[in-house]
Parts: structure tokens; sequence; C-alpha cells
């Protein structure tokens, strides 16, 4: 297995469509469990057809979403999501797919698609001890066919957009993304004085306009 360092890029048409993104996601889930009729700090749904599929799902914190689907057999999915407003959705149709997904913070965003036999996703996204300036991190993967390996892990300060597709067999990825916000990004300022020559700074969570 091969891993490689992808560098984080901030780019507005990339955020605009991520926002959209999910829009979309949160509607879907919010429709999958309304007939349950629970009025909770997080939701959760889950549907799965066929024989001997799995599914788990852990929340802790306020307002995080998971949605998982399953159709077919021995398909596996595993969501940890510990914090604020994490979105998780998970598609496995087929055989012996296996699909785990660790959210901790707050505002990471996850899709996994699996569509085949024996593909395997594994999505971590946390902090890394840093606190107040993780999170908002965006992973999506889909992978087709049959044994097929994929693993994202975005840690430090956030803002690590991932995107993964793979298609045939026997295909592996790794990613790493190690975010610096308040480096990277000139609007995060919290850890630095006020700008010389700017009398006006309205700073809203770690950005500032």
């Amino acid at each position: 297995m091969e891993t490689y360092l992808v560098p984080n890029k901030l780019l507005t048409s990339a955020d605009n469509t991520i926002s959209e993104k999910k829009k979309v996601f949160l509607s879907a889930v919010a429709l999958m469990i309304a007939s349950v009729g629970l009025a909770q700090d997080n939701y959760s749904g889950v549907l799965q057809v066929g024989v001997d599929n799995e599914s788990e799902v852990t929340q802790l914190g306020y307002y995080n979403g998971s949605g998982v689907i399953q159709g077919g057999i021995e398909n596996e999915s595993y969501v940890d999501q510990d914090g604020d407003e994490n979105l998780s959705g998970v598609v496995q149709l087929g055989e012996g797919n296996y699909s785990e997904v660790n959210q901790e913070g707050e505002s990471n965003f996850s899709e996994v698609y699996q569509l085949g036999a024996n593909n395997e996703s594994q999505v971590t996204q946390d902090e890394e001890n840093s606190g107040w300036f993780g999170g908002n991190n965006n992973s999506g993967v889909l992978q087709v066919g049959a044994d097929n390996f994929s693993e994202v892990y975005q840690t430090g300060r956030g803002y690590n957009n991932s995107g993964v597709i793979q298609l045939g067999a026997d295909n592996s990825s790794d990613v790493l993304q190690k975010g610096k916000a308040f480096i990277d990004y000139n609007k995060n300022v919290l850890y630095l004085k006020k700008i010389k020559k700017r009398k006006k700074m309205i700073c809203l969570r770690i950005k500032c306009y």
C-alpha cells in the first residue's frame, strides 16, 4: 500500500458544491427517519435489504446526522460520531462490503458509496487535539468493483477536502491530510494580533470578515 500526502485547497467553487451536497444529504436523511417521529439532538436512519447485513451507529454530541443504506449479502457499516454537526452517508450494494466512518469534532462531512463485492472503506476525521480549530473536513469515496481498498485520514486544524474514485478490482488508495487552517488561510486570524491598517474586524468562529 502506498501513502500519499495530499495538499489542501480551499476553493470557492468547491466549497459551494460541498455545501449543496450537504444540504441534499441532510434532506435525504431527514426523509429517511421522518416516519419514526422522534425529536432528538442527533438523527440516524438505517435501511437494509438482503441477508446478514450489519449496521452500527454511535452518536455523541449534538445535531449529528447519519444515513446508511445496505442491499445484498453480509455488508457491514460502522459509524461513530463524537462532536457536533457531523454528517455521514453510507451506501453499500453487493456482497461483503465493509465501511467504517469515525468523525470527531465539528462539521465533518463524509460520503461512502461501494458497489460490488469485498470493497473496504475507512474514513477518519478528527482534530488531533487541536481543539477549536479542528473539523470542517470533507471526504467522498466511490468504489465500484471487487476487492478495492480506500483509507482516508483527515486531521490537524481541519478544512481538508478529499475525493477518491476507484473502478475495477484490487485497487488501493491511502490519503493523509493534515490541515493548518489558521496558517494556510489569511482569514483565520484568531491567533494573530489585529492586522495592521485594518480598522474593523468581525469574527465568526475562526473566520474574520
